[in-house]
C-alpha cells in the first residue's frame, strides 16, 4: 500500500523527472526505487506499533545507518536522498500514513493513536533517504556537474537549515504547553510540537 501510494505522489513524479533529465535514466525506475524505500519503511513501522518497540530506539538506529551511508555516498546522493523524502510527503501520501497509523493503533486498543501516527511519518521519511543515497551509489555519476556552493559544508548547512525549520514551531509548541495544554513530563514527546499542530489544525477545522 505504501508503495502504490507512494507512485501516485504528484511531488515525487516531478522530481523524478528532473533528476532523470540530469542521470540520464528512466523517472518510471526512480519513482519505484524510491516508492520501494517507502514501502519497506511503513512496513518496518507497523511492525514496531505491533511489536511495541520503542520508537527513539528505532528511529536512532534508521538514521544511523543513514548517516554512515551519507559519508559513503557522494554529494550527488545526498541530494537526491533528501529531495525525494521531502517529494514523497506530499498532499497524497501524508495523510495515508497518518491514517494508517491511527487505524494500527486503535485495532490495538492502543492510546498513543497519534504518536504512532507521526511515528510511522518519520519512520516512513527514512525510507525515500536510504533508496536514493543506494541509488546514486549504483549509478555512475562522474559526468554530473554540481555547483561547489550547492554542496559545501554539507552537514554544517544541513544543521543550520533544521535548526530554523525546527526552532519556531518548537517554541510555540512549549509556550502553549505551559499556558494552555500542561502536558505531564512523561507524556511529552519528540513530536510534541506536530501533534500541537494537528490539534490546532483539528480544533480549527
Amino acid at each position: 500500500m505504501g508503495f502504490t501510494i507512494s507512485i501516485a505522489e504528484p511531488d515525487l513524479l516531478i522530481l523524478a523527472n528532473q533528476v532523470a533529465g540530469v542521470l540520464g535514466i528512466k523517472s518510471f525506475l526512480i519513482v519505484a526505487i524510491i516508492s520501494i524505500g517507502v514501502g519497506i519503511m511503513i512496513a518496518l513501522g507497523l511492525y514496531r506499533i505491533f511489536k511495541e518497540i520503542k520508537l527513539s530506539t528505532l528511529m536512532m538506529a534508521i538514521y544511523g545507518i543513514i548517516f554512515i551511508i551519507m559519508f559513503i555516498s557522494n554529494d550527488l546522493g545526498h541530494a537526491i536522498a533528501f529531495d525525494a523524502s521531502g517529494a514523497t510527503k506530499g498532499a497524497m501520501t501524508t495523510p495515508f500514513i497518518i491514517a494508517l497509523g491511527l487505524g494500527v493503533s486503535k485495532l490495538k486498543g492502543e492510546s498513543k493513536g497519534e504518536e504512532n501516527s507521526f511515528g510511522l511519518v518519520g519512520i516512513a521519511s527514512a525510507g525515500p533517504i536510504l533508496a536514493g543515497l543506494i541509488m546514486s551509489m549504483s549509478i555512475n555519476s562522474t559526468n554530473v556537474f554540481l555547483e561547489e556552493a550547492a554542496h559545501q559544508s554539507a552537514l554544517i548547512s544541513g544543521l543550520k537549515s533544521s535548526t530554523f525549520a525546527i526552532l519556531p514551531i518548537s517554541l510555540v509548541f512549549f509556550v502553549m504547553d505551559k499556558l494552555v495544554f500542561k502536558i505531564k513530563n512523561k507524556k511529552k514527546s519528540i513530536f510534541g510540537p506536530y501533534l500541537y499542530l494537528y490539534r490546532f489544525n483539528f480544533v480549527f477545522k
